[in-house]
Formats: C-alpha cells, structure tokens, sequence
C-alpha cells in the first residue's frame, strides 16, 4: 500500500473540506412562519381582504422553502394555494379533523420537497380525536 505525501494528503483534506463544506450550503433551508389571523372581513384595516395581497406579495418576495401559518381558515389557505402554485401544504382544520375551523398548516414548495409523513394532533388529553385540552376555551392543534 502507497502511502500519499504530507502534500497530497493536504490537498486531499482540503478537497473533502470544500466538497463538504458546499453541499452543506446547498443544503440550506429558508423558513418562515405568520400568525396571519383569521379570515374575518368585521375587522376594519385588519380584514383578510385587506391583508391577504400584501402576505401573498411578502412569501413570493422571500420565496421560503417552508413556511407555516396559524389561525388559517380554509379560504386563506386557498388564497396561498391559487397565487403560490408551486406550494402544497399540510394539516386539518381544528374543528374537524378536516376543513372546519382554523388550520396550523405547513406549506412546502413541492418541487424541492417531497411528504414523507404528516400528523395533526390536539393539544389535549386525546390527542387523535377533535377536542379540547385542560384549561383551553376552544380546540387547539399541532401539526
């Protein structure tokens, strides 16, 4: 066996250094998270009409990997899905384990991103079934 030179063994760490180095820089994640406040136009300049095209305009100028939103109904979560085609997301509306209620969805740019496995549970003492925990006035969920 050949052993290499205190120069070539340099040049090979360096090599394995560099190559390390650029595809952990590569590998780099951008994200972002909005309590958006849900949909509810009886809210004078904080109305969702009023907001959702200034949000819309701020996630394409960031352009995140993933970002997620809370107190999401399903119409706004629609608003992200028609003005951010290249976005999926996941998670439940809390009132029903579906489409009902407020939503802590996750939204990924589907082309980098592939789900592998998703959950939403609730923030209480049966966290698989649709209800309320300990001292809360209303359902909350984790997705």
């Amino acid at each position: 066996m050949k052993l290499l030179k205190p120069m070539n063994m340099f040049k090979l760490i360096a090599t394995i250094f560099t190559v390390i180095f650029s595809f952990s820089l590569n590998a780099q994640i951008e994200l972002m998270s909005y309590n958006i406040k849900y949909a509810n136009e009886n809210d004078g300049e904080n109305s969702w009409s009023l907001r959702k095209e200034y949000l819309g305009n701020q996630i394409k100028f960031y352009q995140p990997d993933i970002f997620g939103v809370q107190e999401a109904v399903l119409e706004q979560l629609e608003f992200f899905e028609d003005i951010l085609p290249e976005y999926n997301y996941v998670g439940v509306g809390r009132d029903d384990g579906k489409t009902k209620g407020e939503f802590s969805a996750i939204f990924y740019d589907s082309n980098r991103f592939k789900v592998l496995k998703e959950d939403t549970f609730w923030l209480s003492e049966t966290p698989k079934k649709v209800s309320v925990g300990w001292d809360a006035a209303m359902e909350r969920v984790c997705t």
